[in-house]
């Protein structure tokens, strides 16, 4: 599995629980990003990781996220171990055009599925989207074939609202998702 420099997990807009550091990518994380989402069983429920997926992708979508961060359209963080380093994911916000909302979207992978991981990152991303960008709601979309991550996604407090059609350009068509949300704690009813 990849390795980071813990050195890393320091500076602007990092993210911490108790086991996890979240941190915007850098461009030497290109390989350990191609490695982890290289799985096609990490990639198949996704909408936008293709499969296979290379460095020059990973290059391709470094820069993506970055021009994302500088005009404020995207939040994409790297999922590591706290104390070790090792990069277990990604996680992001993409913030939309209806004011104060966003749409979480994460993989992790393969090895570190069924630990409890995914939630612990939801739970930090929403707490960053609600505290530091002033979200009202976060949503999140996930075919229904993705028992994993509704479950880890209920966990984390997202309630699951209803079903649409959503673009998925990674697999070359539309697919059915199921939607969740949450509001912010002082917006909900």
């Amino acid at each position: 599995m990849p390795t980071i420099d813990p050195e890393l997990c320091s500076g602007d807009t990092i993210l911490t629980s108790a086991r996890l550091c979240l941190r915007r990518p850098v461009g030497g994380d290109a390989e350990t990003i191609a490695s982890l989402a290289g799985d096609p069983e990490v990639s198949r429920f996704t909408a936008r990781i293709p499969h296979p997926y290379t460095v020059g992708d990973a290059e391709a979508f470094l820069v993506t996220a970055d021009d994302g961060w500088n005009d404020g359209r995207e939040r994409i963080f790297l999922i590591t171990l706290r104390e070790q380093g090792t990069a277990l994911g990604m996680i992001g916000l993409i913030l939309g055009d209806e004011a104060g909302c966003a749409e979480i979207g994460f993989f992790l992978s393969r090895e570190y599925w069924g630990r409890g991981f995914i939630v612990e990152a939801v739970g930090a991303v929403l707490r960053y989207g609600f505290e530091n960008l002033a979200l009202d709601r976060i949503r999140a979309s996930v075919v229904p074939e993705n028992s994993r991550s509704l479950r880890a996604l209920e966990k984390a407090g997202l309630v699951f609202v209803g079903r649409e059609m959503e673009e998925a350009p990674a697999r070359g068509r539309c697919w059915e998702v199921m939607v969740g949300e949450i509001a912010r704690p002082d917006c909900r009813p």
